[in-house]
């Protein structure tokens, strides 16, 4: 039986956002990843509020979207982090962006 053997990276990258305005959705910024890699989205763990998490503008503001509480993560294999919106319940909030492997700047 052969066996898969994943190779280790090298490299990494973690990105804070902080979102200035409660409720009011903005794009995550520009950090592309390899294929298969699994790109996390932590909310930070001062937060006291939500950090919401949606793949359209539309909908980070709304219901249909992902609810972060204070150290919460989640994880999408999409190619970039541009890909999703972010919003939060409490202004000056944030969360974190990391991923193993090379990102963008």
């Amino acid at each position: 039986m052969a066996s898969i053997v994943e190779k280790n990276h090298e490299t990494g990258f973690v990105k804070v956002v902080v979102v200035v305005a409660a409720n009011t959705g903005e794009q995550c910024p520009s950090r592309p990843v390899q294929d298969g890699v699994s790109l996390r989205f932590r909310a930070r763990p001062q937060n006291i509020g939500y950090v919401y998490l949606a793949f359209t503008l539309a909908n980070v503001t709304a219901t249909d979207r992902v609810s972060l509480a204070a150290g919460d993560s989640v994880g999408f294999k999409v190619n970039n982090a541009n890909l999703l919106f972010v919003a939060v319940s409490v202004a000056n909030e944030g969360l974190e962006i990391f991923a193993e492997g090379p990102g963008g700047a």
